[in-house]
């Protein structure tokens, strides 16, 4: 691994590491309020690293509901029942 990539990786860890806190904090909050829908929403290349996530709420939840990917076609598209 180029060392310059490699020290660039450590350096990005260390800033989302910093942010752990702040994370837990209001994943807490939204436990406690016991909300009915989270949204987690990205763009880009969002996607690839949220299916790990989509995979793990679908093993963890009996609800076939629980994970929805969209693309901006499905946006494009009427409103549907989820």
């Amino acid at each position: 691994m180029d060392k310059q990539f490699k020290d660039e990786y450590i350096r990005k860890m260390h800033l989302v590491l910093q942010k752990r806190s702040e994370i837990e904090t209001i994943v807490d909050q939204v436990m406690q309020e016991k909300r009915a829908n989270v949204f987690l929403v990205g763009i880009g290349g969002t996607l690839a690293i949220m299916l790990p996530f989509m995979h793990m709420f679908k093993k963890m939840s009996d609800s076939e509901s629980l994970c929805r990917k969209c693309s901006r076609a499905d946006f494009n598209r009427q409103p549907q029942s989820w």
